[in-house]
């Protein structure tokens, strides 16, 4: 893993809990599509008690659940200033994992 990858991981736990409780991150989302085209697109991570409740994403979904209800089989792929490969993200249960890491 990247130097930049271990940074973003080190603000969690080894539980995949944010370690600061509550807040937000501001990220770049990684785009791919059926064409292969990339794009970055900027966005905020939002955390509640530690637990992932929220993705927004610029000109594009954001995801939450009513009341906020920790977010739950979402993948993401963020990019990493400096990093040529994007950062794959799984959060379950509003916990945030490496996406091979995480539980199934």
């Amino acid at each position: 893993m990247s130097e930049a990858g271990s940074r973003f991981l080190d603000l969690f736990d080894e539980d995949g809990r944010f370690c600061e409780g509550s807040g937000t991150l501001k990220v770049v989302f990684y785009h791919k599509d059926r064409d292969g085209n990339k794009s970055d697109l900027p966005g905020t991570l939002v955390f509640q008690d530690g637990l992932c409740v929220a993705a927004t994403m610029r000109d594009g979904e954001d995801w939450r659940h009513p009341g906020n209800v920790p977010l739950s089989g979402v993948q993401f792929n963020l990019h990493l200033e400096g990093e040529d490969d994007a950062l794959s993200l799984r959060i379950v249960e509003g916990k945030v994992f490496e996406h091979f890491d995480s539980p199934e």
